[in-house]
């Protein structure tokens, strides 16, 4: 499941895999009809995924989501919508917007066995002009002889925009400072401990409160925890 804080809404939306079908959450009468689950059989589902939560009452609003958010990532902008990419079967090459809970954008994302990042073009735009990072490649766990594949404790890098402008983007166990303007590195952190975090070793991380008093120009200092994982 997926969760995070709208704050033009103040409220919280989750979201959650459709692959299991069942929810608990029956789709409501103005948000038929029940999707379809499987185009080759005709199965139908007809629970809801997509919930908005409004913390203060309790309260489920019941939204509704056609494809599958399964193994999605995703942000705000600085408008403080929501923009979630990626996911399983057609949910692969989506793109969820927030901006009116209901409209997904279609482009062409991908992630697994590539080594690089793209920026999300403008709605009506292609970026065909994907950047290579060599941390990914770097963080790309070897072939393992008694699983019979590649570990890749390096999905889903964790990425904060740090207070300087640059990009922290941890990757296994290893992390650096990217500047976004000329996209090189201008930083690298010592190797974490302890074994690797991102996923399927399914650590998390958050950029810790900045706390800036009014009226100084005094550098803010910034710390990521990271925490969870499994070697």
């Amino acid at each position: 499941m997926h969760a995070i804080l709208l704050p033009k809404l103040n409220k919280v939306l989750m979201y959650d895999a459709t692959v299991w079908r069942t929810s608990k959450i029956p789709l409501p009468p103005e948000k038929m009809p029940c999707c379809i689950a499987n185009e080759e059989t005709g199965e139908l589902d007809c629970w809801c995924h997509f919930v908005l939560f409004d913390y203060e009452t309790a309260k489920l609003t019941a939204l509704k989501i056609e494809h599958d958010t399964w193994c999605s990532s995703g942000g705000l902008t600085v408008d403080g919508n929501l923009v979630s990419m990626g996911g399983n079967g057609k949910g692969a090459n989506t793109v969820l917007n927030t901006s009116n809970l209901t409209r997904w954008w279609v482009h062409r994302v991908w992630g697994r066995g590539a080594f690089s990042y793209e920026y999300i073009p403008i709605e009506g735009q292609t970026n065909k002009n994907p950047t290579f990072l060599p941390l990914l490649q770097q963080t790309s766990d070897q072939f393992n002889a008694q699983t019979q594949f590649n570990i890749e404790n390096n999905l889903y890098p964790f990425v904060h925009l740090s207070p300087d402008g640059n990009l922290f983007i941890f990757s296994n166990n290893r992390s650096i400072l990217l500047d976004l303007k000329t996209n090189q590195v201008v930083r690298e952190f010592p190797i974490l401990p302890g074994g690797s975090r991102n996923y399927p070793a399914s650590g998390m991380s958050i950029l810790l409160p900045l706390r800036l008093k009014l009226g100084t120009l005094k550098k803010i200092n910034a710390e990521v925890l990271v925490c969870g994982g499994a070697p």
